[in-house]
């Protein structure tokens, strides 16, 4: 499968909840290939809306990254911790605040190492705010290998593989 046709099927699979934001976006002078960002608030009243019992906000964010070329450990490495270094940016901990999730994809055009799969597949990072009483942030990483048609990433995080495994091609005969 080609890189924009998977670009493509990854857009509109974000449509349904995510803000989509196309551009080349500068985040920490990294730029990414696609970013969506999907907010949830959710709050429980007590028989009228003047009287709130709690309120919670989840955030998920998703940076996409093409690499063209065959992707090395370094550059694994690199785009782990500039997913990492969006914590500061991004994450306004706050005590309504109850989750965040970045999620790093990486679109391997030509293939990657065997140390980036494992990399990827080993990779978790999680970090709470005041002991969790203004939420946790949680860091995931996807490998997308279009040349192999193979989708890597931690075994925790198993609903990834609907959202980013790579359709495969029907063949009218």
């Amino acid at each position: 499968m080609e890189v924009l046709d998977y670009l493509e099927v990854l857009k509109n699979r974000y449509r349904r909840y995510f803000n989509i934001y196309e551009k080349e976006h500068e985040l920490l002078s990294d730029e990414f290939d696609l970013m969506a960002t999907c907010n949830i608030r959710g709050e429980k009243y007590m028989f009228s809306k003047s009287i709130k019992v709690y309120t919670v906000e989840e955030n998920e964010h998703c940076f996409v990254k093409v690499y063209g070329n065959i992707v090395t450990d370094e550059q694994i490495q690199e785009f782990a911790d500039s997913i990492k270094k969006t914590i500061e940016a991004i994450v306004k901990p706050h005590p309504d605040h109850l989750k965040t999730i970045l999620t790093g994809v990486v679109i391997a055009e030509q293939g990657c190492t065997d140390y980036v799969k494992k990399f990827a597949t080993n990779y978790r990072y999680q970090r709470s705010f005041m002991f969790c009483l203004k939420g946790w942030c949680e860091v995931r990483l996807v490998l997308v290998d279009l040349s192999q048609n193979t989708v890597s990433h931690h075994a925790k995080n198993e609903k990834l593989k609907m959202l980013y495994n790579i359709p495969q091609l029907s063949i009218a005969q």
